[in-house]
């Protein structure tokens, strides 16, 4: 069965229709973000540690959070909420978060994944365009985020980079457009590959004959992407 969208021409409609359906899931992080800086505040102060632990709840939460994932159940939970309230809420949020935290700190939102997003779901006009061509639902995605949070980083596999810079570009670019980063995440020296064991191994061991062992065996057999070795 073939699916037809039908082109949206009314800015403020598509716009709306993205929000609703992609702002719950930033509540979720506001919501979840501001719960572990209250908590990390009320035990002495937000540390380096607690960043580290916020990267590795974000990254496993099932794991970390009694196998479950707590992104996705306020995300489920915020999915019925107006988007007027959504709109409200998520600038509480972020204004409670910016509270918690200090005046030098920066926020920023990283957009994963971000080719997941079907590049046939179209459906939004664009106005400077040929009427006839769409845009990509993420560049609405991006428009709508970059309200609430400038810093916003875009992150993907297998995207094409002509694609991204062109319909992101066209959102910044009153700011003197994006900065484009190709980055494919491996280890590409022994150094950088043994400092990331070492936050892994006891302190000393890969001195040892065996750490020794297990340095070389990771270099040969998990060479590249840092996913291979986090899974081992």
């Amino acid at each position: 069965m073939e699916l037809h969208l039908e082109k949206i021409t009314d800015g403020d409609h598509a716009t709306r229709l993205v929000l609703r359906h992609s702002l719950p899931l930033l509540y979720a992080r506001f919501v979840c973000f501001r719960v572990f800086l209250e908590c990390a505040a009320a035990n002495g102060g937000i540390t380096e540690n607690h960043k580290r632990r916020w990267l590795l709840i974000q990254v496993a939460p099932v794991t970390l959070l009694s196998k479950s994932d707590i992104f996705f159940k306020v995300t489920q939970l915020a999915a019925g909420a107006s988007y007027e309230y959504l709109q409200r809420a998520i600038q509480y949020e972020c204004d409670t978060v910016k509270q918690l935290l200090s005046q030098q700190t920066t926020l920023f939102c990283v957009l994963d994944e971000a080719q997941v997003l079907p590049k046939n779901l179209d459906c939004f006009q664009s106005e400077e365009e040929d009427p006839a061509q769409g845009q990509p639902i993420l560049r609405q995605i991006v428009h709508s985020w970059r309200n609430i949070l400038p810093n916003l980083i875009v992150s993907g596999t297998g995207m094409s980079m002509r694609e991204v810079e062109s319909f992101v570009g066209s959102v910044v670019a009153k700011e003197g457009g994006p900065v484009t980063v190709t980055e494919i995440g491996g280890f590409d020296d022994e150094d950088g590959r043994r400092a990331y064991l070492e936050q892994y191994l006891p302190p000393g061991f890969l001195d040892t004959s065996e750490g020794k062992e297990i340095a070389f065996r990771v270099g040969y057999w998990l060479r590249g992407r840092f996913v291979f070795n986090a899974a081992v």
